[in-house]
């Protein structure tokens, strides 16, 4: 019985992940800021335009940022769509600077989840949780 359980969960999370997910899909940047000024930071989900700026994708969520430094401000510009064929793990989920240039890249695998900064992993929480899982289940 436990084996069955386990197997349905299994095959729940692989059934997930062949849909494909719903990403925000939209751009910003503080040179023209009120062409869709929801999708900034911080991201307004509650904006009616946020509704209808999504995608389907058959890949991972992605946000970008970036910002161009000069002599009194900074141009800066973002991003929120899907990046189709590539996986979680081939994503930088980081921010790098450069003279006068900085960006970030972060990647999620979950129906809109690039209105924000994803969630640090934590492998230890992982662990666990499946530690947690697999005990409930032998009782």
């Amino acid at each position: 019985m436990k084996v069955h359980i386990l197997s349905l969960l299994l095959l729940g999370s692989l059934a997930a992940t062949v849909q494909g997910l719903t990403c925000y899909y939209c751009n910003y940047t503080n040179v023209v800021p009120w062409y869709m000024p929801f999708c900034g930071d911080p991201f307004d989900e509650l904006a009616s335009e946020a509704k209808t700026s999504t995608v389907s994708c058959n890949g991972i969520c992605i946000k970008s940022k970036g910002r161009i430094f000069y002599d009194g401000g900074y141009v800066e510009g973002l991003s929120r769509g899907c990046h189709a064929g590539m996986d979680v793990s081939e994503c930088f989920n980081a921010c790098r600077s450069q003279g006068r240039q900085e960006g970030c890249e972060y990647c999620c695998d979950q129906d809109l989840c690039n209105s924000a900064f994803p969630v640090t992993f934590h492998p230890e929480v992982l662990v666990t949780t499946l530690v947690f899982a697999f005990a409930t289940l032998a009782f």
